[in-house]
């Protein structure tokens, strides 16, 4: 079974995206490729930040959505049987083999929580989930980075909103208002309803705060600050 780690970024996340790819080349092992996307007007700025193959995406309008949709469409650009999904403004803060980390006797472990009582603000996705898919979600599945899903997966969410929108995937994510989309919860949820034996669904926060622990998300939207290169410092990482 072959895993590609898959990194959609842009122009402004190059800063970040140089930690993020550093510690990947000296920390993670267990996958077979990284895979690094970005819109084609970015390619040359981000290959020069990383000194690695970019493949360049046909933008959206509105790059917010558009990252979305490349990302549910990892499949285009990687034939890998488990496409393992890492953001530019996060690092592997320690050694971290993907095999052990993403897989519990065989199954890719997805941790979630329910909606009902959620009050951590990602309870916000219940309705943008439900618009998306055609039903109400019952969890939450955006706990963690990193996130990996099965190819088959992630062919059969694209599909299901397709069939529930009748329209194509990229249709129907440039008319999503007020960028009303969450792509990690549609795939978390498409997979919970029809493929949940091949995962290992958790509802563990404290194991998740272990996760984030050994795999350290910023803020990229809050610029690399002092107190962010300090703490990369402290990662061994800048």
């Amino acid at each position: 079974m072959t895993t590609d780690i898959f990194i959609r970024t842009c122009a402004k996340d190059t800063a970040w995206l140089q930690f993020a790819v550093k510690s990947i080349r000296e920390r993670v092992t267990g996958y077979r490729d990284l895979v690094i996307t970005c819109p084609r007007a970015a390619v040359e700025k981000v290959k020069r930040a990383t000194g690695h193959h970019v493949i360049g995406i046909d933008p959206f309008h509105d790059d917010y959505v558009g990252q979305q949709h490349t990302k549910l469409k990892a499949t285009d650009h990687s034939d890998a049987d488990v496409i393992c999904f890492w953001d530019s403004d996060t690092v592997a803060a320690e050694p971290v083999d993907l095999n052990d980390l993403l897989f519990s006797g065989g199954r890719l472990i997805v941790h979630h929580v329910p909606f009902d009582g959620l009050a951590d603000g990602s309870e916000v996705w219940r309705k943008t989930m439900t618009k998306a898919m055609g039903s109400v979600p019952d969890f939450e599945f955006m706990r963690r980075l990193p996130l990996a899903y099965y190819r088959s997966t992630l062919l059969g969410c694209v599909q299901h909103i397709e069939r529930t929108h009748g329209m194509p995937l990229s249709t129907y994510m440039k008319r999503v208002p007020q960028r009303q989309f969450t792509e990690f919860n549609c795939i978390g949820m498409w997979a919970y309803e029809h493929e949940r034996g091949l995962y290992d669904f958790r509802i563990d926060e404290a194991e998740v705060n272990e996760w984030k622990r050994r795999v350290r998300q910023f803020w990229s939207w809050g610029g690399i600050t002092p107190e962010v290169v300090e703490e990369l410092h402290k990662l061994g990482l800048a």
